[in-house]
């Protein structure tokens, strides 16, 4: 099941507010404690739902970038899910491949900003300044 990103987190603030809320009053408390017991397991199920969203917005770029994607049977890299037969990338997989794309679309844009700085400013500056001086020379040989 794939949900929205502002769906996930609606609803995980939705859950929160609701077990943050809950007042225990001297009593039982039995319908209460019912409550924050199925908002917690509500609110653990969007994070697992957030976590595999998270996992696979990394490996798509990732993929895009051309970094491989650990192997499931990895089981550093990836955990289980809350939700049976589910897993997402382990937190410092998801920020070491976040690292490795970073550094990646760094190296093809280093390129990009060489040639802009070291070719195309110079011989924009050198047709800038050849145009000066025939503006110059034009102007001398009309007075």
């Amino acid at each position: 099941m794939s949900y929205p990103r502002s769906t996930l987190k609606q609803e995980y603030d939705s859950r929160t507010l609701l077990i943050n809320n809950l007042n225990y009053p001297s009593g039982t408390g039995k319908e209460e404690a019912s409550i924050a017991s199925e908002a917690m397991y509500e609110r653990d199920v969007m994070d697992d739902a957030i976590l595999r969203e998270r996992s696979l917005d990394v490996m798509r770029r990732a993929e895009s970038a051309g970094i491989p994607v650990p192997p499931f049977s990895d089981n550093t890299k990836w955990e289980d899910g809350f939700e049976p037969n589910t897993a997402h990338l382990s937190a410092q997989a998801q920020l070491d491949m976040n690292k490795a794309i970073r550094a990646e679309q760094r190296d093809k844009w280093s390129f990009f900003a060489f040639l802009v700085k070291e070719v195309a400013v110079p011989v924009i500056g050198g047709i800038g300044a050849i145009m000066g001086l025939l503006s110059l020379i034009h102007s001398f040989l009309h007075k």
